[in-house]
């Protein structure tokens, strides 16, 4: 065999290491990139460097539903194996439920038993700047069969700064028509705002103060990354069906990382929900709203703009929904239902503030 096939030139080893690290910083996957650590020595080296990653958080599989599935698809007969779904694989079915529910009950906060697989990606990643943590859907988390559609997006500093909350009684996919279809201005300006009844309200104050505390519970996360992550600057937490988004900057970071320096917080005190402050918050209502850009239409659709009672005073109410928006932080969807609401002359407007707890 000659020398040539001996020694095959590795391509890779050509390339310099910025280069590699440009290739590399494409990946994000968390996942990914530690296995790329094995692959070799300059790996190894150069991945710790990297200054963004994304950590992607599987719902853990439980060895019981691998044992049921086995019982259930077992090689005797339908009898036998009538006789153990009936009286073997439904009855654990159900322990291990009510095992799920009081395990949630128990939890303070359930999003902590993730902490150890985002300690064991980022023991690996010393430099990490930007961080995107994606959590497992727990399907619909918030709401029910009278919020068939809610969407939020929350921006943290040592404490909840602003908070957007869509909702809707229907949500249906339309044709994408964006800056095709436009309002007949006539009809537009004869609609009527409508006011939303006692129970209506009650409802969604009750769905308004669910998100909050959620996010405030959450916000323990966003502590244990500013704890791991020396350098970070800038943090996103979401779940998988996107649903909700938690935020952080980098004058946001700073802040919480100042305040629980001064304050020595304990790994106790970290896992406990943060106190939500004093709020003030504009609730717009409307009866019917087509979002043509991104192809859907709604139905008693809800946009909730929440902020700090602490921050500054936005007189205007169109600039204090923006304000709370965030840019384009709040997704596409919320951005444009932000801008049709403002517009909507019949759009009613309810005027809230809520003390901390």
């Amino acid at each position: 065999m000659s020398d040539s096939c001996q020694q095959e030139e590795d391509y890779f080893d050509l390339l310099p290491d910025p280069i590699l690290l440009l290739v590399f910083d494409k990946v994000l996957d968390a996942k990914s990139l530690c296995r790329c650590l094995l692959v070799s020595k300059r790996f190894a080296s150069l991945i710790p460097q990297l200054d963004s990653i994304s950590i992607k958080i599987g719902t853990p599989r439980k060895k019981s539903d691998g044992a049921l599935r086995k019982l259930r698809t077992g090689s005797s007969n339908n009898l036998v194996n009538t006789l153990i779904c009936q009286f073997i694989a439904k009855p654990l079915q159900f322990l291990q439920h009510l095992a799920m529910m009081k395990s949630d009950s128990t939890s303070e906060n359930g999003d902590l038993n993730y902490v150890h697989w985002m300690t064991k990606y980022l023991k690996n990643f010393s430099e990490v700047r930007f961080l995107q943590l994606e959590l497992p859907s727990r399907g619909s988390e918030i709401g029910g069969k009278d919020t068939p559609f809610l969407k939020w997006t929350a921006e943290f500093g040592k404490e909840l700064q602003r908070c957007v909350i869509l909702q809707a009684n229907s949500f249906e996919k339309r044709e994408n028509t964006c800056n095709s279809t436009k309002i007949d201005e006539e009809e537009f300006h004869q609609n009527q705002s409508v006011l939303l009844s006692n129970d209506d309200l009650k409802t969604r104050i009750i769905w308004i103060i669910t998100c909050v505390v959620t996010a405030s519970a959450r916000h323990s996360l966003l502590k244990k990354l500013v704890t791991d992550c020396p350098e970070l600057r800038n943090a996103v937490i979401t779940d998988s069906s996107k649903q909700w988004k938690l935020s952080m900057k980098e004058d946001q970071i700073r802040e919480l990382r100042n305040e629980m320096n001064s304050s020595s917080c304990s790994a106790s005190q970290m896992s406990q929900r943060t106190c939500v402050p004093d709020l003030v918050m504009r609730l717009y209502y409307v009866r019917e709203l087509e979002l043509a850009c991104s192809g859907y239409a709604m139905k008693g659709a809800t946009l909730v703009a929440i902020r700090s009672a602490s921050l500054a005073e936005e007189r205007d109410g169109d600039s204090f929904l923006k304000g709370c928006l965030g840019g384009r932080e709040g997704g596409e969807l919320l951005a444009e239902a932000a801008r049709e609401i403002t517009r909507r002359t019949d759009k009613t407007v309810y005027k809230v503030e809520m003390s901390s707890f």
